[in-house]
């Protein structure tokens, strides 16, 4: 059973990590017990990372003034790209998409006499059916070429060996990473991006993992072993050659809650944002469990199974989604605190108390060594790639969130979208919100069908006998 497997992870976990606790921050003042298991994760890649971090020769090292922006530097990115991966506008893309570019446009259109366009990542539920199919072919075509799996072997390879957690290059490596994974997702179909999993929109409801996202509709339904048997991404083997993605949905972990992203919103340094999980005792920038690099752990141990660990995380598309709406925080972040120039060049100083030389900013962003960690700062994501959509929103005088799947919860006067309820879902507390339930009404504190509803209530004829009966 997988719920079984858990547990014996959190008892290796514990045993294996408490001999870091004496150089390390104490992961035992964890507010809680999922950011406790994320700490001592962290913990681990750090371990693993700082046994490989030799500076490479090509790399100039910078000198460590705390809570100053490092000096600028000549990044290492080819003059010329020479792959997708590599192109930082869609102008570029189209070059290896055998597009022809209208110059006095500045427009990609395809051999399929279609336009190449920036990128617009959307919330799941806002997808219309028709995006949401297309997207789904997508992911299952780049499952069936092979491509998934060496994005999820990438991923798996260099938890413990490069700058891709417990650091501040945790957020740059993984907006590359999603940039590749969407650049191929678009060589098989140009109109695809990766939608985000906005999980506030779960935080409301009593029970989140009977939110409508974990049905057959977006992320599937587990047997009791913990198997994904439905929905799009049912029969999904893993790097390790498991038939199944697995999950444990619920079991520990949370999801992001409103008032996580807002006290992140309210972190002025580069510093307080980046943060430094893996921070030693001399390091002299205090440890922060409302980091987002903690935080966005909590839904990682929220979903479980292959989410899970690091390692096999990868496997489970919920991971693409995840990270997407990751990124998209960061990007408020930034627009919130920073102006343009400083979104691109100011990163932490190099601080080995603080975390591994493999985090240093001119150090290269291992596997895409045309890239330094620095690069993964660059205004050009966003402004040629790809963009966010706004995040669904609703008030008391506008309650629709535009989507099947959300109701607009009003709570004290004001409105937040939140994630309809799957029949025999838990709606305590939603009884007299008639849209709560997806296709259902909430009926003592379970969301049924509509349907069985109407059976149930039908109006019982008298039975007749033969003193009413009337010839």
């Amino acid at each position: 059973m997988i719920i079984k497997n858990n547990y014996i992870l959190i008892v290796i976990i514990f045993f294996g990590f408490i001999i870091l606790q004496t150089k390390c921050i104490d992961c035992s003042k964890a507010p809680s017990l999922s950011l406790m298991l994320v700490c001592w994760k962290v913990k681990k890649w750090d371990k693993e990372s700082r046994k490989i971090s030799e500076p490479s020769s090509n790399n100039i090292l910078l000198s460590s003034i705390f809570d100053e922006p490092s000096p600028i530097f000549a990044p290492l990115v080819a003059s010329i790209n020479k792959t997708a991966n590599q192109c930082m506008d869609i102008i570029c893309v189209c070059s290896f998409f055998n597009g022809k570019i209208i110059k006095n446009k500045n427009d990609c259109i395809l051999p399929n006499k279609k336009k190449l366009s920036k990128s617009i990542r959307k919330e799941l539920r806002m997808l219309t059916k028709k995006e949401r199919e297309r997207y789904h072919r997508g992911i299952k075509k780049l499952k069936e070429s092979g491509e998934y799996t060496n994005f999820a072997t990438i991923h798996s390879k260099i938890s413990l060996s490069g700058s891709s957690h417990a650091g501040p290059a945790f957020l740059p490596w993984h907006r590359e990473f999603l940039k590749r994974f969407e650049i191929a997702l678009k060589k098989i179909d140009p109109s695809l991006s990766i939608p985000y999993w906005d999980s506030t929109l779960e935080s409301s409801l009593p029970t989140p993992e009977d939110s409508i996202i974990f049905s057959d509709i977006f992320f599937g339904t587990t047997d009791d072993e913990g198997n994904v048997v439905t929905g799009p991404f049912k029969n999904f083997t893993t790097i390790s050659g498991n038939p199944y993605i697995s999950r444990d949905i619920g079991r520990i972990g949370s999801v992001f809650k409103d008032s996580e992203i807002d006290i992140l919103m309210n972190k002025t340094s580069i510093n307080e944002m980046l943060v430094f999980p893996a921070a030693r005792n001399n390091c002299s920038v205090k440890v922060d469990f409302n980091g987002l690099e903690f935080i966005h752990g909590n839904i990682h141990n929220f979903i479980g199974g292959d989410m899970f660990l690091t390692a096999t995380s990868g496997n489970d598309p919920i991971f693409y989604h995840h990270h997407s709406f990751v990124d998209l925080i960061w990007e408020m972040w930034r627009k919130h605190n920073q102006n343009k120039e400083e979104r691109e060049k100011v990163y932490p100083n190099d601080m080995s108390d603080c975390f591994s030389e493999l985090h240093f900013g001119t150090n290269l962003m291992k596997p895409f060594e045309e890239w330094r960690n620095i690069d993964g700062l660059k205004n050009e994501y966003t402004d040629n790639m790809y963009e966010y959509a706004p995040r669904p929103t609703c008030s008391l005088s506008n309650p629709s969130c535009k989507s099947e799947f959300l109701f607009c919860y009003i709570s004290n006067n004001v409105g937040k979208c939140t994630a309809k309820i799957k029949i025999n879902g838990n709606c305590k507390g939603f009884e007299e919100v008639k849209e709560a339930c997806y296709k259902g009404i909430c009926i003592n504190g379970t969301c049924t069908s509509k349907n069985h509803n109407k059976k149930t209530s039908q109006t019982q004829l008298p039975a007749l006998n033969n003193d009413t009966l009337i010839v």
